[in-house]
């Protein structure tokens, strides 16, 4: 009497250990962690985004794998350099960005984009085939922008602060 649940167990756990494993295996990695910012990840999503918001921007195109590596390499740099910037920037309580001066900086940002291809429609199709939007790469370039102000802000006070003598 005592075999036929122990048997019984030993089957149950057999068949999840088999069912674990198999979608254990089958699972893919939804993103990753590419680079660690003081408390802050950097995501190969994000690091994607950002290839892809300077892809549009310069117009580049990297076509060998060595290319795209050192892209991506270039790109995780920036990227790691911008965050430790805008994390001392965070710490100065007395910078302040106003959502005019970031709005002014996204038309501004749009236009010169835009400026690259020949026409608006052309500058659409860009987006497209990025699988972008334009209220897409504003929803980007907004947030990206009110970091520049602020670590340009940030950069100011501490030039101003500087005093050169011969």
């Amino acid at each position: 009497m005592h075999l036929k649940p122990l048997l019984y167990a030993s089957i149950v756990t057999a068949a999840l250990a088999w069912a674990t494993t198999t979608v254990a295996q089958d699972r893919q990695p939804i993103d990753r962690v590419v680079a660690v910012v003081g408390s802050e990840i950097i995501l190969a999503s994000d690091l994607a985004q950002q290839m892809q918001l300077i892809a549009l921007q310069t117009n580049r195109r990297p076509k060998s794998e060595d290319e795209i590596k050192q892209f991506q390499r270039e790109s995780l740099d920036q990227m790691v350099s911008d965050r430790l910037l805008l994390q001392e920037a965070h710490k100065d309580t007395s910078i302040h960005i106003r959502p005019e001066e970031v709005e002014q900086a996204l038309t501004e940002q749009i236009q010169r984009v835009s400026s690259r291809f020949g026409s608006n429609d052309e500058f659409l199709n860009a987006l497209s085939t990025e699988g972008l939007t334009l209220r897409d790469l504003q929803k980007k370039y907004r947030e990206e922008l009110d970091d520049q102000l602020v670590k340009q802000r940030f950069v100011q006070k501490k030039l101003s602060a500087v005093s050169v003598s011969r």
